[in-house]
């Protein structure tokens, strides 16, 4: 695993620790992303 990707799962796990809302809030959003992109209608 890279050093990179280390540090942004790290962070996202002490957000979701520190606020757990943030952490939903960001995941529903890259959810919603992910599927805009993937069916784009």
């Amino acid at each position: 695993m890279p050093i990179f990707l280390k540090i942004i799962v790290s962070v996202f796990l002490l957000i979701g620790i520190i606020n757990p809302r943030i952490t939903w809030m960001i995941s529903e959003g890259w959810k919603f992303l992910t599927y805009t992109q993937v069916a784009p209608c």
